[in-house]
This record gives C-alpha cells, sequence and structure tokens, in this order.
C-alpha cells in the first residue's frame, strides 16, 4: 500500500487545480508499505486476526506515470517519519 499524508495529498490536489489541465494525476507515495511493516513501526504487540470471508490479502499498485508534473512533487511528508514523530509527542 502507498501511504499518503493528507497535507501532501491536498497540496497536490491545489497545485493540480491550478494547472487547470485535463489530465490523470496519480497522487501518491513512491514508498509502499505493508500493512504488517506499518503495524510494526508502532512498537507495539500486533494481535492477529482471523481470515475473514471475501477479504483481499494482495495489493494493487498501480503503475505511476512519472510524465505528470504532480508525480515529481513526491510525499514530502514520509510515512515512517511521521509515525516516528507522532509517538515521540503522543505517547
Amino acid at each position: 500500500r502507498r501511504f499518503t499524508h493528507v497535507f501532501d495529498t491536498v497540496k497536490a490536489c491545489i497545485f493540480a487545480w491550478r494547472k487547470n489541465k485535463s489530465k490523470h494525476y496519480s497522487i501518491a507515495s513512491n514508498q509502499s508499505y505493508s500493512i504488517i511493516e506499518l503495524a510494526k513501526m508502532f512498537k507495539s504487540k500486533i494481535r492477529y486476526l482471523p481470515k475473514r470471508e471475501g477479504e483481499r490479502f494482495a495489493s494493487a499498485l498501480t503503475k505511476m506515470n512519472l510524465n505528470n508534473k504532480i508525480i515529481r512533487l513526491g510525499a514530502k511528508i514520509k510515512l515512517r517519519d511521521y509515525i516516528k514523530n507522532f509517538l515521540m509527542n503522543n505517547c
């Protein structure tokens, strides 16, 4: 999965809106993480639940078109850094 902070997403949307072009933009971080990797970032015990019927385990990452100028902005807020700072300031 690709996680993008809401601030980065809003900045990308405003950038695309100001460009006023009829193009498709991919708004996502270039870095992907599994849900397990994300959970481990919180450094607490992980509780695994039983499998649920119809649950999707595979993640379908789309190819990002590097020709879209919005991609060059990149995610300013990195997930790992955000979680680390959040834990330092809130726990």
